[in-house]
């Protein structure tokens, strides 16, 4: 894949060459709420495109960093894609307090992470993904958005 196809592929999906959100939203569809409480680790939406399937674990404190609350997003397809991008956010009581954007190449698949520092309240996860398929499919690109649902953490220290 040549570099110009790769930054106008970034480009579509929202991101910049360095790696940086530009403001334009994704235009994906709002999950149904589920709330629930759930232990770490455990998956909230699982969703597919062809060959892949997508998932956003529900946001739970850290297991490493007790003061932080994470949420996890992975893709993992059934053959190596040119691009997989993750839009990966987390919501503090209704109120998104991080979104951000990561792109791996050549791979099955693609597991990221956000935290932000622990407060009792409500959280949940939401990611957007894009996955350009190799050739000759068609439509070359396919987008997927999940998200994890509610989950309360009131154990912060």
């Amino acid at each position: 894949m040549s570099k110009a196809l790769l930054i106008n592929l970034m480009a579509a999906f929202g991101l910049s060459a360095c790696g940086g959100a530009r403001t334009r939203e994704m235009q994906a569809p709002d999950p149904a709420p589920v709330p629930v409480s759930a232990p770490a680790r455990s998956l909230g939406d699982t969703e597919a495109i062809t060959g892949c399937v997508f998932a956003v674990h529900y946001p739970h404190r850290s297991h490493h960093n007790p003061s932080r609350v994470n949420v996890v997003s992975r893709i993992q397809c059934d053959r190596v894609m040119p691009l997989i991008a993750i839009q990966l956010g987390l919501m503090y009581n209704g109120e998104e307090l991080i979104r951000q954007p990561f792109t791996k190449v050549n791979s099955e698949w693609f597991e990221v992470q956000v935290d932000v520092p622990c407060e009792n309240g409500v959280y949940n996860g939401d990611a957007t993904a894009q996955v350009t398929f190799p050739p000759p499919a068609f439509p070359p690109i396919g987008y997927v958005h999940a998200g994890s649902g509610d989950v309360t953490v009131s154990n912060c220290p």
